[in-house]
């Protein structure tokens, strides 16, 4: 699943200003550093400390149990118990999760194609430390990290490593060899004309086997392409092993160096640039924002504005997944058949129960089939909530956001 928390909205603070009616003493982190959701798992930092609520079949909220929480519960210190407060960041991927204090990785939860990184194929229901990439001490540069589907990535030092599940190749460290199936420690990201990795990422997003980043301003993607979701001007049903530039036209032979933001969403990707947002791949769930259904677009095109005209060119963050979203001027929309109310052209969020749009979200995390986001030093979240995902104590679904009681 997604993360595509990238850095999904990639900013590098992880907590903001509480309003003047909040206790000081709590403040919710305001990027997507700080705020993830997972198949059917969340996770928010909170003042330091990770909390989680949701699925927890496999251990995914690292509090020592397999059992589902409808409410969050904090998530465990390394060995014996305990809890930490100084996470950094937080990306909740399909079954496992990751954070990073210090700069160090830690990851928990399923653990089956070695996306944990702890050199073993066992899982573990509270935090262990990513390893080096040679299986040995864990290194303490990293300064970020996503959760995927069964894999996971970082950056340290302006390269990219990944590890677990190499489907499709999901991992960008080429074919061949034993790298083909799955790595159990990181793998660098490499250059296909050469073999050696890149210096200059800047981002990463993961989400389902599909992998975005960007360098020099360039938006580059990797893994599962079926659906053109690498957006290179053709698709490759069996995946791409090393990073393509996404072009900006059907040739594959040109690009844009101006991109802020790239994200996958799993079977279709959007990117930001210029306030405007770009999508591409599978559109048969209106995942483009283009007001129709189409099978797949091997190249961006600009998502509409909600009346379907020509898009919107103020347009401050994107977060992608199983349906599309973006924040403006504080307003949050989302399109796509999966998201509340199934739209195919963004629309604004309602407000709890239905009432207005909220005009000061802050950071909207990469949704799966709910999302959740922060507000006014709050939490809030919506969509699908069978197992708890939507922190609110019960398992009823919402189309309308609804408030995460936190603990103090």
């Amino acid at each position: 699943m997604r993360s595509s928390l990238i850095l999904p909205l990639l900013a590098l603070a992880c907590t903001g200003d509480p309003t003047d009616d909040t206790d000081v003493a709590r403040i919710v982190g305001t990027t997507s550093r700080a705020i993830s959701v997972g198949a059917a798992h969340s996770c928010v930092i909170v003042s330091g400390r990770i909390f989680c609520w949701g699925a927890n079949d496999t251990g995914q909220l690292g509090d020592g149990t397999t059992t589902t929480r409808l409410s969050p519960v904090e998530v465990l210190g390394a060995g014996a118990g305990g809890s930490e407060s100084d996470w950094d960041a937080v990306s909740a991927g399909h079954d496992h999760t990751c954070g990073l204090r210090a700069g160090r990785i830690w990851c928990w939860g399923a653990n089956d194609g070695g996306q944990l990184g702890d050199a073993t194929e066992v899982s573990h229901p509270q935090p262990v430390q990513v390893l080096g990439d040679d299986g040995g001490d864990a290194w303490d540069d990293w300064d970020a990290v996503v959760a995927g589907d069964r894999f996971s990535c970082g950056r340290r030092d302006g390269r990219l490593y990944c590890w677990g599940l190499n489907q499709l190749g999901g991992l960008g460290a080429g074919g061949g060899d034993a790298r083909v199936g799955a790595s159990q420690i990181p793998l660098a990201v490499v250059d296909d004309s050469n073999g050696d990795p890149w210096t200059d990422w800047t981002t990463v997003s993961v989400a389902g086997s599909a992998t975005c980043g960007l360098r020099q301003g360039e938006a580059w993607c990797w893994g599962a392409d079926a659906a053109g979701q690498a957006g290179h001007g053709e698709a490759y049903e069996f995946g791409r092993f090393f990073p393509v530039r996404v072009a900006s036209g059907e040739d594959g032979k040109a690009w844009w160096s101006d991109w802020l933001a790239v994200h996958p969403g799993g079977e279709h990707t959007c990117g930001l640039r210029g306030g405007q947002v770009w999508c591409w791949g599978d559109n048969t769930a209106a995942n483009l924002g283009q007001g129709e259904r189409t099978v797949r677009e091997l190249v961006p095109l600009q998502v509409k504005t909600d009346g379907g005209e020509a898009g919107w060119d103020d347009w401050d963050a994107i977060a992608i997944g199983a349906f599309s979203c973006g924040l403006r001027d504080g307003s949050a929309y989302c399109w796509g058949i999966r998201a509340p109310g199934q739209p195919e052209l963004p629309t604004a969020v309602p407000g709890a129960d239905g009432g207005s749009p909220f005009p000061d979200w802050d950071v909207l995390a990469a949704p799966s089939q709910h999302t959740c986001g922060v507000r006014a030093n709050e939490v809030w979240c919506f969509g699908k909530n069978d197992v708890g995902q939507l922190g609110d104590g019960t398992i009823a679904d919402r189309d309308t956001p609804v408030r995460v009681p936190l603990p103090e």
